[in-house]
Order: C-alpha cells, then structure tokens, then sequence
C-alpha cells in the first residue's frame, strides 16, 4: 500500500465541509483562527438572544455563564475536536506505517490487511454514517431539553409549560447539536478504528519473540492511546462542567459525585486502552511460547557449554577471551527479554497519559470542594 493512503480522517464529506467553512489550510492543518471563530460563533449569540427575554445584556450574560456545559461545549470541546483530526491522523497514520515496516501483517494476509484498512477509512469518512450521525445529534438536541440550569434557555411561563426562548432556539438549532455531532464522529471513528485493531488482531500476527519492545514489535499500537486523548480531553470537559454546576447551584458535595467521576474514567481508560487490550491474547501466547523455545535454546547451550569447559582433563589456559563466554551471555540476556514480555502491548507510561487526561479536566470540581488557597495552605503547614 502507498504510505500516503495511510490517512485514515482525510477525503470524504467531512474534510469538504471543513474546506468549505475554511477549518482547514491548503496542507491539511486546521485552521485555528477559523476554528475559533466557529466555536464563538456558536456561543456569542446566546447572550444576545437571552437579552430580549431578560431585557439586560448584563443578566442575559450571567444566566449564559452560568450554564458551565454549554459554554465548555461551546468554547473547549467544539475547538478541540475540531483541531484534534489533523493530529491524531497524523499518529494513526505512524502506526499504520510502522505496522508495514515491521512486517507484522504476513504476506499472506497483506490483501486482507489493505482492504480492513480500506473499508475502516470508507466508514470513517463516508458521507452516508456522517449524515446518520448528524441526524442523530439534531434529533437529540430537538427531542432531549435543555438541562434547566439556565432561565436563558425558556420563556417565562407556568411550571414545565414554558417554551424554547429565542436564545433556547439557537441552542437546540446549532450549538447543542454542533458539540454533539463532534462527539459522535470521534466515538464513530473509535469504534472504526476497534474493528480495525480487531481485524489484524485476528491475523496470524509476525511477532517477534526477542524484539527489544518486549511485546513483540507491538509498541507501535501506542499511539491508539495518544489519539484518544483529545476526545478524553474534551468529553471529560463537559462532564467536570456539569458536575460543577451541582455542586455551585444544588449544594452536591463532591464525595456523592465519586461514582460518576470513577465512571469516567473508567469509560476513558476503556476508550484509550481498549483497541489495544484486542492483542492480549497474542501477546501470551507469545509469551509462553517465548518462554519454552528460548528455554529450550539456553538449556542446549548450557549443556554444550558446560560439556566443552567442565569435561574431565579439559584445560582451561583457552578461557580468556573464549566466544562460548560471550555467547552464554548474550543468550542469557535474550531469555531474560523473552521471560519479561508483557502481556498488554501498552506500558505505565500509556496508562498515566490517558489517566491524566481524564483526570485534568476534573481539578476545577476538585477545587470547588477544597480551593487552591486552602490546599496551598495546608501543604505549607505539612512543610513547616
């Protein structure tokens, strides 16, 4: 396959609508002016409107403000989904690459392997699942209400018979099921990429027993969990801001919010490690027949080694410098790395990255319980 058919997000629908608003440049990168300038657009009429109702721009400002998830949407998680594509195709594109340069796929199965990726690429930009998804992000922002965190959203009338002010219509109409829509493709194109993983995961994989990564030449899928990051990012935005705006207009205090919180971050380790986890069952039997043919290896060198040096008569003025010393070291360097291969191809370093990118944006609804002055004052007092 040609390396430059490795672009897993470009073509299709998407990248012309993008070229259309003008989100992306000439050579691919988005355009983060354009982007921002979206993601504002998107938001600035919302006060606007709400002035009509409230006759205030100021009140109408602080009602919108104070609806946490719809400015995060809005100003955090449209903008970076929006910019995130061009990098996360980029490492997708590297490990597609490296997964060729490796050989991992056999000959055998190269044919299979280009049409998984073929068809993974159609379903990611293909304007059929793109118009689905879109479809279905307008009908839940029409059908799903508003949450009432916000007066902004309702004209003033009788409990639960209030109607979509014109502010709540521009919400429903375009910012709602614009951040929706962003969401679905990025778990839309998780799932893609899942099949993907699935597919080669069903191949007989050339791994190598000896390679120095320790899971046979399967450091390369790291980067599954570096695109995941971005989307973590922005969903674990949107769910902070709505824990937040329980904790400042209900009174929640954060230790009933626990579950929720262990939730996420369970859905993200799945979401970022997941694809991955699809090659475990590779990696142990890798593993357990490294263990027996490298044992097997060192035992027939042992034993020559110790027939030719401990042999009765055998002198020893030739054991300096001799290569059946350098040898026995070297093979027992290689079972070493053989007994240490790990059984997922991802290491700690992978799990703290995806751990702390949902666990970044969760720190303002960690300082909500306990501000950043009283925590700097109590580690002075430990200190002290």
């Amino acid at each position: 396959m040609n390396q430059a058919n490795f672009s897993m997000f470009e073509g299709g629908a998407w990248t012309r609508f993008e070229r259309a608003l003008g989100l992306l440049r000439r050579d691919g990168r988005p355009s983060v002016r354009r982007i921002l300038l979206v993601s504002i657009a998107l938001w600035a009429p919302l006060p606007i409107l709400a002035s009509v109702q409230s006759g205030s721009f100021a009140e109408a400002l602080r009602l919108v403000l104070g609806d946490f998830a719809t400015t995060v949407r809005s100003l955090l998680t449209v903008p970076i989904l929006l910019c995130a594509g061009y990098w996360v195709d980029r490492r997708i594109s590297f490990m597609l690459r490296g997964m060729t340069a490796e050989e991992l796929i056999p000959p055998s199965h190269a044919a299979a392997w280009d049409v998984a990726i073929e068809k993974a690429r159609r379903r990611m930009t293909g304007a059929g699942p793109l118009l689905a998804l879109a479809i279905l992000a307008v009908a839940a922002s029409l059908v799903l209400p508003p949450q009432p965190a916000s007066e902004a959203w309702t004209t003033i009338g009788p409990p639960g018979q209030g109607h979509l002010s014109w502010a709540g219509i521009w919400l429903a109409a375009l910012t709602r099921p614009m951040a929706f829509f962003l969401i679905l493709v990025w778990l839309w194109r998780w799932v893609s990429l899942t099949l993907l993983a699935w597919a080669a995961a069903r191949m007989p994989l050339q791994l190598q027993m000896g390679h120095p990564d320790r899971v046979g030449g399967l450091a390369v899928l790291g980067d599954f969990a570096a695109g995941s990051n971005p989307m973590i990012l922005a969903s674990g935005a949107v769910v902070s801001a709505n824990l937040a705006w329980q904790m400042v207009n209900r009174g929640v205090e954060l230790t009933s919010l626990v579950p929720v919180i262990a939730g996420f971050l369970i859905l993200s380790m799945l979401y970022g490690l997941g694809p991955q986890l699809l090659f475990a069952p590779a990696l142990i039997r890798l593993r357990r027949q490294g263990r027996l043919a490298y044992g097997a290896l060192a035992a027939k060198h042992a034993r020559l080694f110790e027939d030719r040096w401990f042999a009765p008569g055998q002198t020893t003025s030739e054991l300096l410098g001799a290569p059946e010393i350098s040898s026995l070291t070297d093979l027992a360097a290689s079972y070493q790395l053989v007994r240490t291969l790990r059984p997922l191809p991802f290491g700690q370093s992978t799990v703290v990255s995806v751990l702390l990118a949902a666990l970044i944006p969760m720190l303002p609804v960690a300082l909500l319980e306990a501000p950043l002055k009283v925590i700097l004052v109590r580690l002075l007092k430990v200190l002290i």
